[in-house]
């Protein structure tokens, strides 16, 4: 029975060493590797992916470990949420999943371009949520550094505790294979990504668990050695960032090195991210006029850099570009000052159907915020309407003038005619007067 269980261990150990051989660039690790939830409850998984760049993008596949970009899962608030955040050769991913369902169930795979990652198992029941020890799983590594004495097949033990990468220096014994639940392993405390919390002081303590060999722990912040100064304090297994800010922010790892009574040395790594709040700026209603462009902008703020995803009523628009339809959405983005991105989502041809609920979702690798617009589409002579009813009054009074003039002409006529008869008659009548005078005389 053991040795059945050495040779399968030794199969996925040279299975694995060549697929790091020829996809060894970019090494993708999922945290926890077993997640139980109950129907209807709320869950994440966590990708790491050292040895990526800036451009990079990252995808999660379920029951297809070499699914491509458009056949990965969608986001969608009513089931999955997919986000990642890129920082100094390191992207991390997150896939929320959300009311879960039975049909959830089964082995989740997170992808990059050049690389990805073993399954993840979600089981999804209807009773109260368990913690499963699942068998032995072997996944990429991240050295490759040759002058190592340490060999570079790496298995992974998971237990109550979140999955450890574990570094072997020979096969596995029938001790370590009927136990591996007894296998030393490496926890950190706190063990979720956390948020910055008005300045206070963080305490990150590391500690190997099941072993009574002794072990030198090292810190790291974005794959950089972290020394004891300035916001840093390491005593030991110990870091405590002191008065954390936007320049504390980032990707922390602890790494052990647990040295082994043969000679040999077991190698042992956890992570956490340590970020600050997001801030979202977006206007909550813009108007467009149908046929136009509508430029719908979000500025998202927070360290790490956030990543920011558009839906609209529920649709992935993000998802629709990334596919390479850009024929009626598309997307530009750019920093906005050192820990800032501003993203604008241009809608081609607007029509009615494009109005509604725009939601601005951005991640920095710890939590999410969401920021709505609401895009109100006009008729196309929704701005001649205004124009036409101003002409129609002019013209109205123009007409009310005129019939004005034209009825009041006659009346003035007839004013001068009587004006001009009296003055003749008056005239008229001085002569017969002057006429008259005359006669008397004579």
């Amino acid at each position: 029975m053991m040795s059945s269980i050495e040779t399968m261990i030794t199969f996925w150990v040279t299975l694995i060493s060549l697929y790091v051989t020829v996809h060894g660039q970019i090494a993708c690790f999922i945290t926890p590797l077993v997640l139980d939830l109950d129907t209807m409850s709320e869950g994440m998984l966590t990708c790491s992916c050292d040895g990526t760049t800036a451009t990079d993008e990252m995808w999660w596949c379920k029951d297809d470990q070499d699914c491509p970009r458009e056949a990965a899962i969608q986001n969608n608030p009513g089931s999955f949420i997919a986000s990642s955040a890129y920082s100094s050769g390191r992207l991390v991913g997150v896939l929320n999943v959300l009311k879960a369902q039975p049909q959830y169930s089964g082995s989740y795979y997170c992808k990059t371009k050049d690389g990805g990652s073993f399954g993840a198992e979600i089981h999804i029941s209807d009773g109260e949520a368990t913690t499963s020890i699942p068998s032995t799983k072997v996944i990429n590594p991240t050295s490759d550094d040759s002058n190592s004495n340490i060999s570079k097949d790496i298995i992974v033990v998971s237990t109550d505790n979140p999955p450890i990468f574990t570094t072997k220096s020979q096969p596995v014994t029938d001790a370590e294979s009927s136990g591996l639940h007894q296998a030393p392993y490496l926890r950190m405390t706190p063990s979720e990504n956390q948020i910055f919390t008005d300045g206070k002081d963080i305490n990150v303590e590391c500690e190997v668990i099941n072993t009574d060999l002794p072990y030198e722990i090292a810190w790291y912040k974005n794959n950089q050695p972290l020394k004891s100064k300035g916001n840093y304090v390491i005593q030991g297994n110990k870091l405590t960032i002191q008065s954390p800010g936007s320049n504390q922010a980032g990707t922390y790892s602890c790494e052990a090195i647990v040295k082994k009574n043969n000679g040999s040395a077991l190698q042992l790594e956890r992570f956490i991210i340590f970020g600050e709040p997001i801030s979202i700026k977006a206007m909550e209603t813009i108007k467009y006029t149908e046929g136009e462009i509508a430029r719908v902008v979000c500025t998202a703020t927070s360290s790490p850099l956030p990543t920011v995803t558009w839906f609209l009523n529920d649709v992935n628009i993000t998802d629709i570009i990334a596919q390479g339809n850009t024929s009626h959405y598309q997307e530009v983005g750019r920093n906005d000052g050192p820990h800032g991105w501003k993203s604008t989502l241009r809608v081609l041809d607007l029509s009615f159907a494009d109005a509604g609920l725009y939601n601005c979702s951005a991640f920095n690798g710890v939590i999410h915020e969401y920021k709505t617009v609401d895009l109100k589409v006009q008729d196309r002579m929704a701005a001649v309407w205004p124009f036409l009813g101003i002409v129609g009054e002019c013209s109205f009074l123009i007409i009310v003038i005129l019939i004005h003039e034209k009825c009041t002409e006659g009346s003035y006529d007839e004013d001068e005619y009587n004006e001009e008869t009296i003055k003749i008659n008056k005239k008229h009548d001085h002569t017969n007067e002057k006429t008259e005078l005359r006669d008397r005389e004579n």
